[in-house]
């Protein structure tokens, strides 16, 4: 740790312990250190020119445009005052845009005036007119998709009663199928029995249960 020594031009101060007066020390010279180190060059502050910008131009406080290198030594208050009174200005510069349309309505000119309430009326006109557009289509969209709906609806009853057509078709076939194997199966037995009574018959005349025919 290195000490520090004061100028040859400074007096040192020592308190006297028997008076209490403060008597003046002679001058020491410093001390030389016995190591030598390389002179550095004292830094240079960078100002920034902000001469030939415009003030509605926006800048990096880290980085200025007369500047080439970034560093963080150029975040100097210049380069905020610029940011600050841009951001005024432009602020400004709305209030009175605001101002100003609402000064037309009350304190402009005749034609100022005129100009005024022909814009508000064009603007209620264009509300009117889109009002009313957004109205039809919504009309318009409402009514295709009930038509739409309709036409859905009016198919699947197609359908459904071609479901059941189809269906009705499908169980006549087994009921005629049906009915016809009863027919066959009727005609066949009465074929059957009428062959057996033939049968019979013959089977009488040649060998009759009434030898005497004394039963009637």
């Amino acid at each position: 740790m290195s000490t520090k020594t004061l100028p040859p031009s400074y007096q040192r101060r020592s308190h006297s312990r028997r008076g209490g007066n403060i008597l003046p020390l002679p001058a020491t010279s410093p001390r030389r250190s016995l190591t030598k180190f390389p002179s550095i060059p004292r830094p240079t502050l960078i100002s920034p020119d902000f001469a030939d910008l415009h003030p509605q131009n926006r800048i990096n406080v880290l980085h200025p445009p007369s500047v080439p290198r970034r560093t963080v030594a150029l975040e100097t208050g210049k380069s905020h005052l610029h940011l600050r009174t841009r951001t005024l200005d432009m602020q400004r510069k709305e209030a009175e845009m605001k101002h100003g349309e609402w000064r037309k309505a009350m304190y402009g000119t005749p034609t100022v005036r005129a100009d005024y309430k022909s814009g508000i009326r064009s603007t209620l006109k264009g509300q009117m007119e889109e009002s009313q557009q957004s109205k039809r289509d919504s009309f318009n969209a409402q009514l295709n998709y009930s038509i739409h709906l309709f036409e859905r609806d009016r198919q699947d009853n197609l359908d459904d009663s071609q479901k059941r057509h189809n269906k009705l078709q499908f169980l006549l076939t087994f009921t005629r199928a049906n009915k016809q194997a009863m027919e066959d199966r009727m005609n066949e037995r009465r074929e059957r029995r009428m062959q057996e009574a033939r049968f019979e018959r013959e089977l009488l005349k040649f060998n009759p249960i009434n030898w005497s025919h004394t039963l009637k």
